[in-house]
C-alpha cells in the first residue's frame, strides 16, 4: 500500500513539474524563438524567458548572428571556358524581422535548402563574366560580384551576406602551364624592353661623347689653322716689307753684308778669282 502511495506521489510530482515548468522556455541572446502550434507557425519571440502551451506548442531556436559556411571544390568555368575548382567561404545572418518567413519557407536547415544552392549558382554565373586571367589577378572583384548577386536574392528571403572569400582557386594543369609560359614571355618582353632602353641610353651617351670629341677636334683644327694663317700672313708681310726695302734701297744689301762681315779675308783663293768684297762709295 505504501509503495502504491509513493508511486502516486512521484507521478503527481512529475505531472505537477510538467504543468508548472513545462510551459516555460528560454531564448538565448542572439537567437529568436520560433513558436509553432501543431507544426504551424504561431509566433517569433525575443530572447528571454517565455511561456508556451504544454503539449500543444513547441519552440525552435534560430540564430540571428553571423554564421559561417563553406563549399569545397566548386567546379565552374570562366568566361574564356577555362575549368577551375574553388573553395567558397560565406558569412551570413538572418534578418530578425524575417525569421518567421525563413522558417516557414525554408525551415531551420535553410543553409542547405537555400544558401548553399544559391551560392553555387551565383558563383557559377559570376565566374562566367570573368576571364581566367581576371579571376587569378582580381578574385576580390569576383567575390564582390557574387555578394551583390546573392544579396539581390537573399534580401527578399530575409538573409544578409556579411562577407565572402574565394580560396584555393585551381585551374587545370594545362592552363597552369600556359599561364606560366605567358608569365615567362611577359617577363622576357619586359627584360628586353629594359635592355633596349638601356642600350638607347648608352648609345645616346656614346653619340654625345663622339659629338663632343668632334667639336673639340674641330675647334683645335680651327685654332691651328688660324694660327698657321696668322703666322703665314706675318711672314708674308715681313718678306714683302723686306723686298720693298731692298727695292727702295739697293745699298741695303751691302750694308747687311758689312754688318755681318767679321773682318777676316779668305786665306785660300782660286787662281784668277777676285777678292770677294763689297763696293763702298
Amino acid at each position: 500500500m505504501n509503495k502504491t502511495i509513493g508511486f502516486g506521489v512521484a507521478a503527481l510530482a512529475v505531472l505537477l513539474g510538467i504543468v508548472v515548468f513545462g510551459p516555460l522556455y528560454n531564448v538565448a541572446e542572439g537567437y529568436r524563438g520560433v513558436v509553432t502550434r501543431f507544426g504551424a507557425l504561431e509566433a517569433v519571440t525575443e530572447p528571454g524567458l517565455r511561456w508556451k502551451t504544454p503539449f500543444i506548442e513547441s519552440v525552435t531556436e534560430m540564430s540571428v548572428q553571423s554564421t559561417k559556411g563553406s563549399l569545397e571544390k566548386l567546379n565552374v568555368y570562366s568566361k574564356d571556358v577555362q575549368q577551375f575548382d574553388a573553395k567558397i567561404t560565406i558569412n551570413a545572418h538572418l534578418m530578425p524581422n524575417m525569421v518567421g518567413h525563413v522558417f516557414s519557407n525554408y525551415g531551420k536547415d535553410y543553409w542547405n535548402v537555400l544558401v548553399f544552392p544559391r551560392l553555387y549558382q551565383q558563383f557559377k554565373d559570376a565566374s562566367g563574366q570573368f576571364t581566367a586571367a581576371e579571376i587569378v589577378s582580381n578574385r576580390d572583384k569576383l567575390a564582390s560580384t557574387v555578394v551583390a548577386m546573392l544579396n539581390e536574392d537573399f534580401l527578399k528571403a530575409g538573409i544578409v551576406v556579411d562577407s565572402l572569400q574565394i580560396e584555393d582557386i585551381k585551374f587545370t594543369k594545362e592552363y597552369e602551364k600556359a599561364i606560366e609560359a605567358a608569365a615567362q614571355a611577359e617577363a622576357d618582353v619586359k627584360r628586353a624592353r629594359q635592355e633596349y632602353e638601356k642600350a638607347k641610353v648608352e648609345y645616346g651617351k656614346q653619340v654625345a661623347e663622339a659629338d663632343a670629341q668632334a667639336k673639340a677636334t674641330r675647334t683645335r683644327a680651327e685654332a691651328e689653322a688660324y694660327q698657321t694663317t696668322v703666322k703665314g700672313n706675318a711672314e708674308a708681310s715681313a718678306i714683302a716689307a723686306r723686298g720693298k726695302a731692298l727695292r727702295d734701297n739697293p745699298q741695303l744689301v751691302d750694308l747687311i753684308t758689312a754688318e755681318k762681315w767679321n773682318g777676316v779675308l779668305p786665306t785660300t783663293m782660286v787662281p784668277g778669282s777676285a777678292v770677294p768684297f763689297m763696293g763702298v762709295k
